[in-house]
């Protein structure tokens, strides 16, 4: 058996210890080949270091030189150890005190990736394992696929004090080491500790709690829950929105369970802003496919969408924009009452902790730190002088309030330079409640009504289904996408569709889905830097100034100039433009006000198909105009004087790029910018979804309360900050 410090008991006297097996401590050894691990058929290979050999050597004989009985093995040949083992070992014998494991390594010859996971984990022993990868963060992703206590990234050694208490025989996980050990080796999720030395957090290990930097914080993480607990709210999605409304909930006293279809927030690409990009596209983002909209040429790609703990917060570039002042007044004049810019400013000021302070227009001491740049870099200084010789206001703040201008970006980051998601900001302090519990990895695949007041929901986790009931409300947030299409899956949405797809009709609401809207983001109006670019600091976020203005006399602010510190740009940009070197920075041109519409509707009855995400983007004549007098602008920005000491040359579209050549950039480089919203608009009218009070019209016990209930974009880019305030506001709305 297992006794809490890992070691194996027999008897009160004698300890039956395998240095080394397979198929079980008294399974049969004569299959285990050893050898060369150079031979392709190699299964166990040498032991890595001759010191370990003798290590071993010394205290098996020791042992057997006690009354140790020896089954197998318990000799070497150069720095291959046999398969040994051992009954009857003495309990003050140094082999049954000490860890004796080698280390050894297991050779197998596969082909990709996905074979050397495989082959790892068909391994019955091992409390470490490592990858030993070119590319770091291909190895990042392996990594929690690996079974092992510990998986170390390009980073063989396990006796580092970095990964204390989990390894070797100094600090060790096995509960020997007093205070340094952790309580319930077992529970443990992952360890993240820093080194200044290293510049990634790099070793898992696996479980149900989570141990992260320094003083080693306790956050619970429930995976299954009780078939007898009785919940008040049901909140799915555990985004920006659900993060938030289901600690303000929980603050109440309400029993509250929080369902999230991802899992943990701890991938080591999460807490670096400057290395933010690497989340997109990757296993923490939906990256839904989008139909092609011919304005676009017809081309394909993907939507990101956090797929974790966090949701897009987790993975996003850390923007903080709220949107103007006529944003949210508009709202309010087309129905939604009660959503004004002066309804909404306190919870805005609530939520943040403005490192300038608070005053009218912001926040301090609230639990998301907001911060411009602290160290730019030079393209910045240089793109707000340039705005500057353009004629654009300079702004010192660009959310106090947001106005036509220029300015550094405000950034969810933390004083210590570490992302501030809105899981590490509401929903990981309020975790340690026991009246809220959070589901990771679970998809709710279902809303439960008796005729029309929603009960619960259905849930799947490893392929099991069961349903869950809330005794007050469900509330969704799942986002723009997933929103909607759970409310058709369940009968919500327009009837003839929905029973076109073999779905009963519980209610017929022919706006849930559309009113789809999303900013565009064109990547990219590029220049060559001169010389080498200078690295970015591990708090930047590499997004660290921005524009707003207007695309003719006639608009309002309705496009943005975005400054990246890296070249972007799409495959067809780059294949019809070449492709930029590293050496250079973008100047991207946004769409932040569209006139078109799209929509999101269901690909069939099943859950686990994706939706049909028709974005529409640049629908309208008004919206190709300004995206192209947006690249104008971007170009303009760039040749100022400003940049002179910092720009070689203009690389896309290029010096002498016509107009014919512009519009094609146009076709080539525009694209979503992730920031769907409107899909379940809030109103009164005919397409509305939800009332003014987040309520899901001619449903009892339901509610809608992320970006899918904005009647229209707000002016970002960026929904971020208006997500959060969403939720802030809906908790006072249920809580009354």
């Amino acid at each position: 058996m297992r006794g809490k410090s890992g070691k194996c008991r027999s008897s009160p006297e004698t300890a039956a210890l395998a240095v080394r097996w397979a198929g079980g401590v008294f399974g049969p050894t004569g299959d285990c080949s050893c050898g060369d691990p150079l031979n392709p058929k190699t299964i166990i290979g040498p032991i890595i270091t001759l010191d370990a050999v003798k290590m071993i050597d010394d205290r098996v004989k020791e042992a057997i030189a006690r009354g140790t009985k020896a089954h197998t093995g318990a000799k070497h040949d150069g720095q291959i150890y046999y398969l040994t083992i051992l009954t009857d070992v003495p309990l003050d014998a140094t082999i049954a005190n000490e860890e004796t494991f080698g280390p050894v390594v297991v050779v197998e010859v596969v082909d990709t990736p996905e074979d050397a996971i495989a082959a790892a984990n068909r391994t019955l022993y091992g409390l470490t394992s490592s990858i030993l990868a070119g590319d770091t963060f291909k190895a990042f992703e392996m990594a929690p696929k690996i079974l092992a206590g510990i998986v170390n990234v390009n980073s063989p050694t396990v006796n580092d004090e970095i990964h204390a208490p989990m390894g070797g025989v100094r600090d060790s996980g096995w509960g020997r080491t007093g205070p340094r050990s952790l309580d319930g080796f077992s529970e443990v999720i992952w360890i993240n500790s820093h080194s200044g030395q290293r510049q990634y957090p790099f070793w898992f290990s696996i479980g149900h709690r989570r141990y992260q930097g320094s003083g080693i914080r306790r956050i619970k993480m429930a995976n299954v829950s009780n078939k007898e607990k009785r919940y008040d709210f049901i909140v799915v999605g555990a985004g920006a929105a659900g993060s938030v409304l289901a600690a303000e909930l929980s603050a109440s006293g309400a029993q509250v369970l929080i369902i999230e279809s991802g899992g943990p927030d701890d991938a080591p690409t999460i807490m670096n802003p400057s290395i933010w990009f690497y989340n997109v596209g990757g296993p923490l983002d939906y990256h839904l496919p989008i139909a092609p909209s011919p304005r676009l040429s017809n081309r394909k790609f993907n939507m990101a969408l956090g797929h974790v703990l966090g949701g897009g917060t987790t993975i996003n570039a850390m923007v903080w924009m709220r949107g103007m002042q006529r944003d949210y007044d508009g709202w309010a004049k087309n129905g939604a009452k009660g959503w004004a810019f002066a309804d909404v400013l306190p919870v805005f000021k609530s939520q943040e902790d403005w490192e300038g302070g608070a005053n009218a227009w912001r926040g301090a001491g609230g639990p998301i730190h907001i911060r411009r740049p602290k160290d730019p870099h030079p393209t910045a200084p240089a793109f707000i002088a340039a705005a500057r010789e353009m004629g654009m206001p300079i702004l010192d703040d660009v959310n106090g309030p947001m106005r036509p201008g220029a300015g550094y970006i405000n950034m969810n980051i933390a004083a210590d330079g570490t992302r501030v998601s809105a899981a590490r900001a509401f929903l990981h302090p309020a975790l340690s409640r026991p009246n809220l519990t959070l589901l990771l990895n679970t998809n709710v695949v279902k809303l439960n009504f008796k005729d029309t007041r929603c009960m619960g929901v259905r849930v799947m986790t490893d392929g099991a289904v069961k349903d869950i009931a809330a005794d007050k409300e469900v509330i969704l947030t799942a986002g723009s996408i997933h929103s909607p299409k759970l409310l058709m899956l369940s009968g919500v949405g327009e009837a003839k569709a929905l029973r076109s797809l073999g779905i009963d009709v519980v209610e017929n609401l022919p706006g849930v889905g559309e009113n789809m809207q999303d900013h565009v983001l064109l990547s990219g109006v590029v220049f060559k830097y001169k010389g080498k670019m200078p690295d970015r600091p591990a708090d930047s976020n590499a997004v660290e100034a921005e524009a707003y203005l207007s695309s003719s006399p006639a608009a309002d602010t309705d496009i943005s100039l975005v400054l990246h510190q890296l070249p972007v740009v799409t495959p067809e940009v780059a294949a019809r433009f070449g492709a930029p070197p590293a050496d250079a920075f973008t100047i991207a041109p946004a769409l932040v006000q569209p006139t078109s519409k799209g929509s999101v509707r269901l690909a069939s009855n099943k859950f686990q198909d994706a939706p049909v995400i028709d974005g529409n983007y640049l629908g309208t004549d008004q919206d190709f105009a300004a995206i192209v007098r947006a690249i104008e602008a971007a170009r303009e920005i760039g040749s100022q004087h400003a940049f002179d000491g910092l720009r070689e040359s203009e690389l896309i579209p290029g010096p002498r790029a016509g107009a014919e050549e512009i519009r094609e950039l146009a076709g080539l480089a525009s694209a979503s910018f992730g920031h769907a919203v409107g899909t379940c608009k809030m109103g009164v009218d005919d397409l509305s979804v939800v009332d003014p009070e987040l309520r899901v019209h001619g449903i009892l016990g339901l509610r809608v309360a992320d970006a899918s209930v904005m009647p229209r974009i707000i002016t970002g880019p960026g929904t971020n900050a208006s997500t959060h305030m969403v939720a802030g506001r809906a908790a006072k709305l249920i809580l009354g």
